[in-house]
């Protein structure tokens, strides 16, 4: 995985501002995320007001999960954002 890193040219930083933590209070207050686990709220947020389609992670304590991608789904409709998907890095690699 380092070694697909390191050879990906990142054209962007994205960053966290009110809009983000705006939508990752929304995914803690309906119970999608726990409060404790702010930081994973925010990667979901961060994917979510930038407009990407897919988080990648290898959490599957509380984002890779077919419960937590429906409901992010729902609030992002409620929000106005599209739906994004949450997968492993194993699902998006071509060559693994």
């Amino acid at each position: 995985m380092l070694k697909l890193v390191d050879k990906t040219e990142f054209s962007e930083i994205l960053s966290v501002d009110e809009e983000v933590e705006s939508v990752a209070a929304k995914y803690i207050e309906e119970g999608i995320i726990p409060a404790v686990y702010r930081d994973d709220a925010l990667h979901i947020a961060l994917t979510s007001v930038n407009g990407l389609d897919i988080l990648v992670s290898w959490n599957f304590k509380h984002l890779v999960k077919h419960k937590t991608r429906t409901k992010v789904a729902g609030v992002n409709t409620l929000l106005g954002y599209k739906a994004i998907d949450i997968c492993t890095p194993w699902e998006v690699i071509e060559d693994a």
